[in-house]
């Protein structure tokens, strides 16, 4: 196999120095660069990324608060400096776990796709089972085993967020309306052979709540204004309820072929297997339950997915989902929203176009009586009205269409395109 172009690897990062030496030791021999965009640490984390990463490159940010728009913009503008490169900007609380870095950024180049969605498993700490202490002189991502995928559950708090990582090969990540998790480039979901750690209550202990709690203090206005970024701002207590709702979600995950497959050595999935009886699921990229049941899919996973890659979805599990949501009385939104894409994009036996045309004037009508009229629901209204589009209904499209400028004038007056602004859905 060819050998594949560089890579680089950008982080912003303030006062990390708790995670950061197990973040750079795990990344710094898989990208050939690094550059690290230091908003004024204090705690010696510059000293640590001088350490164990000195070919590194150290920036200054240009802004004191942390903005999330300013901040893609800021990323994007460094992506451009670099030419002929893979991609990919993480936070420290995000792992690349991937067997052999080379030979897999080789193969996403004979797959030939701009960028690519990496699959994220969202670590969460037990809270029935006493954790182990932590050696820090081991991998953390060998330490640490329970969480959920993105497909079974929403994050709490963050209900129209998907936490994809993008790693891509063009001029800059063209990061748009939900932040750096989603790209305007032609985008394959969920390569095989890879995937995201992302650390949201993991390890759960005092030094990283408190890396948590210093954030707060960091937002911007602007971020305060439209009330984003909620959950840097969550106190102690917000934090130990958050967890208490996101340890309710979590398993241990090497259970699951998806991160056996990239975590696990033969022996442990063996041991595994051997000792739970768990059944590692026969298709890659589908989410079973044990007991044998449909695919658990999250309703804005399955949307975000058939927008940005359709053959993402593998059908069969699709059409047991949407004819379950049919039979019932829906009261979410972005289900029913999901349920009408599903209908148009695959033609579903059994469902028709009058079927998902009911389902879009009910969302339609949800959104009136609940007066969802925040930037954040601006991607729906913008949905609903593509829909709309395709069932030939332009008046009623051109309403949810112009109501959608309206809360985010920034994004949806403007063609879709490369040259949208950054924005994401909490803002």
């Amino acid at each position: 196999m060819a050998t594949p172009r560089p890579s680089v690897l950008i982080a912003h990062v303030y006062n990390e120095a708790y995670l950061l030496p197990w973040w750079i030791r795990h990344h710094v021999g898989m990208f050939d660069e690094g550059v690290i965009i230091d908003y004024a640490s204090t705690d010696g984390s510059m000293d640590i990324v001088r350490k164990l990463a000195p070919h590194w490159k150290i920036m200054s940010s240009q802004h004191q608060a942390f903005d999330a728009m300013l901040c893609d913009q800021e990323v994007m503008a460094i992506e451009r400096t670099y030419d002929n490169r893979w991609k990919m900007v993480l936070n420290v609380t995000e792992f690349l776990c991937v067997r052999d870095m080379k030979s897999w950024l080789a193969s996403l180049e004979q797959h030939g796709w701009e960028a690519y969605g990496i699959r994220t498993a969202i670590m969460v700490d037990a809270i029935s089972a006493e954790s182990p202490d932590l050696d820090p002189d081991q991998p953390l991502v060998s330490q640490r085993h329970h969480g959920y995928f993105e497909e079974q559950h929403l994050i709490e708090l963050q209900p129209f967020f998907s936490r994809c990582r993008i790693i891509h090969r063009m001029e800059d990540g063209a990061y748009c309306m939900f932040g750096r998790h989603v790209s305007t480039h032609r985008t394959y979901i969920h390569p095989a052979g890879a995937l995201l750690k992302f650390c949201l209550y993991s390890p759960m202990n005092a030094a990283f709540l408190n890396r948590k709690l210093q954030i707060g203090d960091r937002v911007s206005a602007q971020d305060l204004k439209h009330n984003s970024n909620i959950h840097h701002r969550l106190d102690l207590n917000g934090h130990q309820r958050r967890y208490s709702a996101e340890a309710r979600k979590s398993s241990n995950l090497m259970h699951y072929r998806e991160y056996a497959d990239v975590m696990g050595d033969w022996r442990e999935r063996s041991l595994a297997r051997t000792l739970t009886g768990a059944r590692y699921p026969a298709a890659p990229g589908v989410m079973w339950h044990e007991s044998g049941d449909a695919p658990s899919y999250s309703t804005m996973t399955l949307l975000q997915a058939i927008l940005q890659q359709p053959s993402y979805i593998f059908k069969i599990g699709l059409e047991h989902w949407a004819r379950t949501q049919l039979d019932r009385d829906i009261t979410d939104l972005p289900a029913a929203v999901t349920l009408a894409f599903a209908v148009l994009m695959y033609q579903l036996p059994h469902l028709s176009s009058q079927a998902s045309l009911s389902r879009v004037r009910e969302a339609y009508a949800r959104l009136h009586r609940t007066a969802l009229a925040h930037p954040r629901h601006a991607p729906l209204w913008w949905m609903l009205a593509l829909l709309l589009d395709q069932l030939d209904q332009p008046e009623d499209a051109q309403a949810m269409r112009a109501l959608a400028v309206q809360l985010c004038p920034e994004v949806f007056s403007q063609k879709p395109s490369h040259e949208l602004v950054y924005w994401e859905a909490s803002n």
